[in-house]
Protein backbone atom coordinates (compact mmCIF):
# COMPACT_ATOMS: atom_id res chain seq x y z
CA UNK A 1 0.00 0.00 0.00
CA UNK A 2 1.60 3.62 -1.18
CA UNK A 3 0.17 7.08 0.16
CA UNK A 4 1.84 9.29 -2.78
CA UNK A 5 1.05 13.00 -3.28
CA UNK A 6 0.36 13.47 -6.80
CA UNK A 7 -0.36 17.14 -6.53
CA UNK A 8 4.01 16.77 -6.55
CA UNK A 9 4.75 14.53 -8.76
CA UNK A 10 1.28 13.64 -11.00
CA UNK A 11 3.12 10.79 -13.50
CA UNK A 12 4.08 8.77 -10.78
CA UNK A 13 3.61 4.92 -11.51
CA UNK A 14 4.46 1.58 -9.96
CA UNK A 15 3.95 -1.41 -12.57
CA UNK A 16 3.48 -4.17 -10.23
CA UNK A 17 -0.39 -5.05 -9.80
CA UNK A 18 0.07 -5.73 -6.04
CA UNK A 19 0.75 -2.06 -5.18
CA UNK A 20 -2.01 0.24 -4.67
CA UNK A 21 -2.56 3.72 -3.52
CA UNK A 22 -4.12 5.26 -0.87
CA UNK A 23 -7.50 7.26 -1.91
CA UNK A 24 -7.59 10.83 -1.21
CA UNK A 25 -3.72 11.10 -0.29
CA UNK A 26 -2.72 14.15 1.55
CA UNK A 27 -0.72 17.09 0.48
CA UNK A 28 2.52 16.44 2.13
CA UNK A 29 6.10 18.15 2.91
CA UNK A 30 8.81 17.93 5.18
CA UNK A 31 8.11 17.95 9.13
CA UNK A 32 4.38 19.61 8.18
CA UNK A 33 1.34 18.28 9.03
CA UNK A 34 0.35 16.87 5.86
CA UNK A 35 2.69 14.09 6.54
CA UNK A 36 0.63 12.96 9.70
CA UNK A 37 -2.29 13.42 7.59
CA UNK A 38 -0.58 10.87 5.15
CA UNK A 39 0.02 8.53 7.22
CA UNK A 40 -3.64 8.55 9.20
CA UNK A 41 -5.12 8.10 5.62
CA UNK A 42 -3.24 5.30 4.93
CA UNK A 43 -3.80 3.38 8.39
CA UNK A 44 -7.32 4.17 7.68
CA UNK A 45 -7.35 2.93 4.09
CA UNK A 46 -5.62 -0.34 5.46
CA UNK A 47 -8.47 -0.86 8.32
CA UNK A 48 -11.14 -0.33 5.40
CA UNK A 49 -10.03 -2.14 3.11
CA UNK A 50 -7.53 -5.22 4.16
CA UNK A 51 -8.09 -7.67 6.81
CA UNK A 52 -4.21 -7.10 8.26
CA UNK A 53 -2.85 -8.31 11.45
CA UNK A 54 0.27 -6.01 10.80
CA UNK A 55 0.98 -2.41 9.72
CA UNK A 56 4.37 -1.25 8.79
CA UNK A 57 4.85 2.16 8.29
CA UNK A 58 8.32 2.85 5.60
CA UNK A 59 9.38 5.76 4.10
CA UNK A 60 11.25 6.29 0.44
CA UNK A 61 14.37 5.90 1.80
CA UNK A 62 13.71 2.61 4.22
CA UNK A 63 14.63 -0.54 3.02
CA UNK A 64 14.26 -4.30 4.47
CA UNK A 65 17.19 -5.89 5.51
CA UNK A 66 16.54 -9.14 6.75
CA UNK A 67 13.88 -11.47 4.76
CA UNK A 68 10.66 -10.75 5.27
CA UNK A 69 9.95 -14.66 6.45
CA UNK A 70 12.35 -13.81 9.71
CA UNK A 71 10.18 -10.23 9.75
CA UNK A 72 6.48 -12.35 9.66
CA UNK A 73 7.83 -14.98 12.26
CA UNK A 74 9.17 -12.12 14.82
CA UNK A 75 5.98 -11.23 14.74
CA UNK A 76 3.92 -13.95 15.45
CA UNK A 77 6.05 -14.82 18.79
CA UNK A 78 6.15 -10.88 19.65
CA UNK A 79 2.67 -10.37 21.01
CA UNK A 80 3.38 -6.95 20.81
CA UNK A 81 0.85 -4.35 19.43
CA UNK A 82 3.13 -2.08 18.90
CA UNK A 83 6.39 -1.18 17.95
CA UNK A 84 7.84 2.23 17.90
CA UNK A 85 11.26 4.51 19.56
CA UNK A 86 9.85 6.00 22.88
CA UNK A 87 11.62 8.49 24.50
CA UNK A 88 9.93 10.01 27.75
CA UNK A 89 10.94 13.41 28.54
CA UNK A 90 10.13 12.98 32.20
CA UNK A 91 12.34 10.59 31.97
CA UNK A 92 15.57 11.66 30.17
CA UNK A 93 17.31 15.00 30.76
CA UNK A 94 19.50 15.39 27.52
CA UNK A 95 16.10 14.37 25.27
CA UNK A 96 14.28 17.06 27.40
CA UNK A 97 16.58 20.05 26.90
CA UNK A 98 17.45 19.37 22.88
CA UNK A 99 13.43 19.16 22.81
CA UNK A 100 11.69 21.62 25.13
CA UNK A 101 11.74 24.57 22.92
CA UNK A 102 9.42 22.92 19.50
CA UNK A 103 7.51 20.01 22.19
CA UNK A 104 5.96 22.95 24.58
CA UNK A 105 6.06 26.33 22.60
CA UNK A 106 4.71 27.08 19.45
CA UNK A 107 6.60 27.29 16.42
CA UNK A 108 7.33 31.51 16.26
CA UNK A 109 6.23 32.16 19.93
CA UNK A 110 8.11 34.36 22.56
CA UNK A 111 8.65 31.00 24.58
CA UNK A 112 10.25 29.21 21.86
CA UNK A 113 12.85 31.37 20.54
CA UNK A 114 13.58 32.11 24.09
CA UNK A 115 13.78 28.20 24.84
CA UNK A 116 15.97 28.02 21.42
CA UNK A 117 18.54 30.28 22.74
CA UNK A 118 18.73 28.26 26.05
CA UNK A 119 19.30 25.05 23.71
CA UNK A 120 22.21 27.12 22.51
CA UNK A 121 23.66 28.36 25.65
CA UNK A 122 23.02 24.91 27.03
CA UNK A 123 24.59 22.45 23.94
CA UNK A 124 26.40 24.92 21.70
CA UNK A 125 25.53 25.43 18.45
CA UNK A 126 27.59 22.10 17.35
CA UNK A 127 27.08 19.43 20.00
CA UNK A 128 27.78 15.50 19.63
CA UNK A 129 25.25 13.63 19.57
CA UNK A 130 24.50 9.87 18.87
CA UNK A 131 21.58 8.21 17.44
CA UNK A 132 18.43 7.23 20.20
CA UNK A 133 15.23 6.09 19.79
CA UNK A 134 15.43 7.32 15.70
CA UNK A 135 16.86 10.59 16.54
CA UNK A 136 19.66 13.00 17.17
CA UNK A 137 20.20 13.52 21.01
CA UNK A 138 23.25 15.71 22.41
CA UNK A 139 25.36 13.79 24.66
CA UNK A 140 25.83 16.72 26.74
CA UNK A 141 25.80 20.41 27.65
CA UNK A 142 28.52 22.25 27.02
CA UNK A 143 31.88 21.82 29.24
CA UNK A 144 34.52 23.44 31.27
CA UNK A 145 38.20 22.24 30.65
CA UNK A 146 38.01 20.37 33.61
CA UNK A 147 34.58 18.48 32.61
CA UNK A 148 32.49 20.04 34.66
CA UNK A 149 29.16 21.56 33.20
CA UNK A 150 29.87 25.01 32.70
CA UNK A 151 27.74 27.27 34.32
CA UNK A 152 25.95 28.95 31.71
CA UNK A 153 24.51 25.55 30.51
CA UNK A 154 23.66 25.20 34.12
CA UNK A 155 21.59 28.47 34.30
CA UNK A 156 20.34 27.05 30.57
CA UNK A 157 19.10 23.90 32.05
CA UNK A 158 17.54 25.42 35.09
CA UNK A 159 15.53 28.27 32.90
CA UNK A 160 14.60 26.35 30.56
CA UNK A 161 12.31 23.98 33.59
CA UNK A 162 11.45 27.06 35.09
CA UNK A 163 9.67 28.22 31.25
CA UNK A 164 8.01 24.29 30.75
CA UNK A 165 6.63 24.23 34.18
CA UNK A 166 5.12 27.81 33.37
CA UNK A 167 3.83 26.52 30.07
CA UNK A 168 2.55 23.72 30.81
CA UNK A 169 0.28 25.55 34.05
CA UNK A 170 -1.27 28.08 31.76
CA UNK A 171 -2.05 25.22 29.33
CA UNK A 172 -4.32 22.21 30.42
CA UNK A 173 -3.45 19.64 27.37
CA UNK A 174 0.30 20.41 27.95
CA UNK A 175 -0.39 18.86 31.14
CA UNK A 176 -2.78 16.19 29.46
CA UNK A 177 -0.20 14.46 27.50
CA UNK A 178 3.17 13.72 28.84
CA UNK A 179 5.12 13.65 25.39
CA UNK A 180 7.20 10.72 24.16
CA UNK A 181 9.93 11.68 21.38
CA UNK A 182 11.34 9.07 18.90
CA UNK A 183 11.38 8.24 15.18
CA UNK A 184 8.16 7.81 12.97
CA UNK A 185 8.49 4.66 11.53
CA UNK A 186 6.70 2.25 13.47
CA UNK A 187 4.40 -0.86 13.15
CA UNK A 188 1.48 -2.14 14.56
CA UNK A 189 -0.94 -4.52 14.91
CA UNK A 190 -4.42 -3.90 14.16
CA UNK A 191 -5.34 -3.31 16.83
CA UNK A 192 -3.14 -0.73 17.40
CA UNK A 193 -3.55 0.66 14.03
CA UNK A 194 -7.47 1.30 15.85
CA UNK A 195 -6.19 2.78 18.62
CA UNK A 196 -3.94 5.63 16.79
CA UNK A 197 -7.06 6.31 14.57
CA UNK A 198 -8.97 6.84 17.62
CA UNK A 199 -6.39 9.55 19.02
CA UNK A 200 -5.96 10.85 15.41
CA UNK A 201 -9.70 11.78 15.88
CA UNK A 202 -9.87 12.91 19.26
CA UNK A 203 -9.91 16.94 18.76
CA UNK A 204 -7.97 17.97 22.19
CA UNK A 205 -5.24 15.10 20.89
CA UNK A 206 -4.69 16.39 17.91
CA UNK A 207 -5.07 20.23 19.43
CA UNK A 208 -1.62 19.22 21.73
CA UNK A 209 0.20 18.60 18.32
CA UNK A 210 -1.52 20.51 15.79
CA UNK A 211 0.42 23.41 16.05
CA UNK A 212 3.97 22.58 17.03
CA UNK A 213 7.31 21.68 14.73
CA UNK A 214 7.99 18.37 13.43
CA UNK A 215 4.69 17.18 14.84
CA UNK A 216 5.57 13.49 13.35
CA UNK A 217 8.33 12.83 16.05
CA UNK A 218 6.17 12.98 18.95
CA UNK A 219 2.55 12.74 18.23
CA UNK A 220 2.83 8.86 17.11
CA UNK A 221 5.26 8.04 20.08
CA UNK A 222 3.47 9.71 22.27
CA UNK A 223 0.06 7.67 21.28
CA UNK A 224 1.68 4.76 21.54
CA UNK A 225 3.20 5.37 24.81
CA UNK A 226 -0.14 6.25 26.47
CA UNK A 227 -2.41 3.66 24.55
CA UNK A 228 -1.35 0.71 27.27
CA UNK A 229 -0.86 -1.44 25.01
CA UNK A 230 2.11 -4.20 24.34
CA UNK A 231 4.57 -2.16 22.96
CA UNK A 232 8.82 -2.70 21.90
CA UNK A 233 11.08 -0.24 20.67
CA UNK A 234 10.88 0.46 16.18
CA UNK A 235 12.40 -2.21 14.05
CA UNK A 236 14.51 0.10 12.31
CA UNK A 237 18.46 0.64 11.91
CA UNK A 238 19.92 3.35 11.13
CA UNK A 239 22.59 4.80 9.79
CA UNK A 240 25.18 6.63 11.51
CA UNK A 241 24.62 10.63 12.57
CA UNK A 242 26.79 13.73 11.94
CA UNK A 243 25.49 16.21 13.76
CA UNK A 244 21.49 16.35 13.42
CA UNK A 245 21.31 14.16 10.09
CA UNK A 246 21.52 10.33 9.86
CA UNK A 247 23.75 9.78 6.72
CA UNK A 248 23.35 8.37 3.37
CA UNK A 249 23.75 4.38 3.71
CA UNK A 250 26.79 2.78 1.32
CA UNK A 251 27.60 -0.38 0.53
CA UNK A 252 30.34 -0.68 3.10
CA UNK A 253 27.45 -0.36 5.93
CA UNK A 254 25.42 -3.18 4.99
CA UNK A 255 27.51 -6.37 7.06
CA UNK A 256 26.65 -4.32 10.05
CA UNK A 257 22.96 -3.42 8.99
CA UNK A 258 22.53 -7.03 8.84
CA UNK A 259 23.89 -8.07 12.04
CA UNK A 260 21.95 -5.09 14.05
CA UNK A 261 19.38 -7.52 14.88
CA UNK A 262 16.68 -4.71 12.98
CA UNK A 263 14.63 -5.87 10.36
CA UNK A 264 14.49 -2.39 8.38
CA UNK A 265 17.07 0.08 7.54
CA UNK A 266 17.10 4.10 6.73
CA UNK A 267 18.49 6.10 5.15
CA UNK A 268 19.33 4.42 1.76
CA UNK A 269 19.78 6.71 -1.20
CA UNK A 270 16.09 8.26 -2.77
CA UNK A 271 17.45 6.49 -6.52
CA UNK A 272 15.81 3.07 -7.22
CA UNK A 273 18.75 2.05 -9.28
CA UNK A 274 21.78 3.36 -6.58
CA UNK A 275 23.88 0.38 -6.54
CA UNK A 276 23.75 0.14 -2.38
CA UNK A 277 19.90 -0.97 -3.04
CA UNK A 278 20.89 -3.59 -6.20
CA UNK A 279 23.24 -4.52 -3.64
CA UNK A 280 20.89 -5.20 -0.75
CA UNK A 281 18.54 -6.39 -2.92
CA UNK A 282 20.77 -9.72 -4.04
CA UNK A 283 21.53 -10.26 -0.41
CA UNK A 284 17.78 -10.72 0.28
CA UNK A 285 17.94 -13.11 -2.81
CA UNK A 286 15.24 -11.48 -4.65
CA UNK A 287 14.94 -12.08 -8.00
CA UNK A 288 16.01 -9.40 -10.48
CA UNK A 289 12.58 -9.11 -12.39
CA UNK A 290 11.26 -7.87 -8.57
CA UNK A 291 14.13 -4.79 -8.88
CA UNK A 292 13.29 -1.38 -9.85
CA UNK A 293 13.81 -0.68 -12.99
CA UNK A 294 16.73 1.87 -13.79
CA UNK A 295 16.16 5.64 -12.28
CA UNK A 296 15.89 8.61 -15.17
CA UNK A 297 17.75 10.61 -11.84
CA UNK A 298 21.67 10.99 -11.65
CA UNK A 299 23.36 8.60 -9.33
CA UNK A 300 25.61 11.35 -8.27
CA UNK A 301 25.88 11.36 -4.59
CA UNK A 302 22.55 12.99 -3.02
CA UNK A 303 22.63 16.63 -0.79
CA UNK A 304 22.20 16.09 2.61
CA UNK A 305 18.24 16.19 3.15
CA UNK A 306 16.33 17.10 6.17
CA UNK A 307 13.15 15.34 7.08
CA UNK A 308 11.78 13.75 9.99
CA UNK A 309 14.21 12.00 11.95
CA UNK A 310 16.81 15.06 11.14
CA UNK A 311 14.96 17.20 12.74
CA UNK A 312 17.16 17.81 15.95
CA UNK A 313 18.92 21.34 15.48
CA UNK A 314 22.68 20.43 15.62
CA UNK A 315 24.12 23.43 13.48
CA UNK A 316 21.16 24.44 11.49
CA UNK A 317 22.00 28.15 13.03
CA UNK A 318 25.13 29.69 12.52
CA UNK A 319 26.13 33.53 14.92
CA UNK A 320 25.09 34.90 11.77
CA UNK A 321 21.82 33.79 11.53
CA UNK A 322 20.79 34.41 14.91
CA UNK A 323 18.59 37.24 13.68
CA UNK A 324 17.89 36.08 10.82
CA UNK A 325 16.27 32.65 10.12
CA UNK A 326 15.25 31.61 13.44
CA UNK A 327 15.72 28.43 15.11
CA UNK A 328 14.78 25.41 12.84
CA UNK A 329 16.05 26.80 9.65
CA UNK A 330 19.26 25.86 7.65
CA UNK A 331 20.35 25.94 4.42
CA UNK A 332 20.29 21.99 3.81
CA UNK A 333 17.75 21.26 1.06
CA UNK A 334 14.21 20.28 2.44
CA UNK A 335 12.63 17.30 0.55
CA UNK A 336 9.22 17.01 0.88
CA UNK A 337 8.07 12.79 1.88
CA UNK A 338 6.27 12.62 -1.41
CA UNK A 339 5.58 8.58 -1.32
CA UNK A 340 5.61 6.68 1.81
CA UNK A 341 4.63 3.14 1.78
CA UNK A 342 3.15 0.19 4.71
CA UNK A 343 3.98 -3.66 4.91
CA UNK A 344 0.88 -5.62 5.63
CA UNK A 345 0.56 -8.98 6.79
CA UNK A 346 -2.58 -10.45 6.13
Amino acid sequence: MVHHDFSQQPDFEVADPRVQFVENPARTGWADWGLILGIQRTIEHCLDHFDFDYFQLLSPVDMPIRPMAEFEAFLVGSQQDFFCDTISLDADEMAFLSFAYRVYALEGSLPYRVLWRLWLAYFGSEPETEGRAGLAIPLTGRTLADGRLAPTARAAAQASRWIVERLRQRDPLLRRYPVHIGGMWFGASRKGCEHLVRQLRDPDFIARFRHYFCAGEMLFNTAVASSGLPSGQGNHAISHYVGARPQWIGVEDLDDLVTSGRFFARKFPDQPDAPVRSRMLERLGLPSQLRSRPSPLPLAEPAPVAEPGDAVPIGAVDAADLEGNGPGHSSATHADPVTSGAYGRA
